[in-house]
């Protein structure tokens, strides 16, 4: 199986952060009508005290509707590279223009398309 992954410009800025998040294509042979449209456009991983409000927001910036079933979130520790989690989106239709919000608790995060716990500390922000 061929994977294809996408780095939004967002995850440049996240090397100063102990944690990347990649958008990635795992289903083989997956035709994209329009590849630069799906983006990373926001994450917040760091809350004060405990972190029980972390999310990630997608966004279609392109022109098309965007199936979003072929794609994954990866996180990876950015001390070692190691993968810590991995989210299977589901087959929704993002419209042009439209976001999709992947966070840890639907009741601290609003808007929240997808919960995918735990409810804290979802994404990895230690010291590299």
């Amino acid at each position: 199986m061929k994977k294809l992954t996408r780095v939004s410009p967002l995850f440049a800025g996240l090397l100063f952060v102990a944690a990347f998040v990649i958008l990635t294509v795992a289903t083989p042979n997956v035709q994209a009508v329009d590849p630069d449209g799906l983006v990373i456009n926001e994450i917040d991983y760091d809350q004060p005290s405990t972190d029980t409000a972390e999310f990630v927001e997608l966004k279609n910036g392109g022109a098309n509707p965007i199936d979003l079933d072929p794609y994954i979130l990866q996180f990876v520790n950015g001390s070692g590279g190691a993968l810590y989690d991995s989210i299977d989106l589901p087959a929704i239709v993002l419209a042009p223009g439209d976001y999709f919000v992947v966070c840890a608790n639907a009741a601290t995060v609003s808007n929240c398309d997808l919960d995918d716990g735990p409810d804290t500390n979802f994404i990895q922000n230690g010291a590299p």
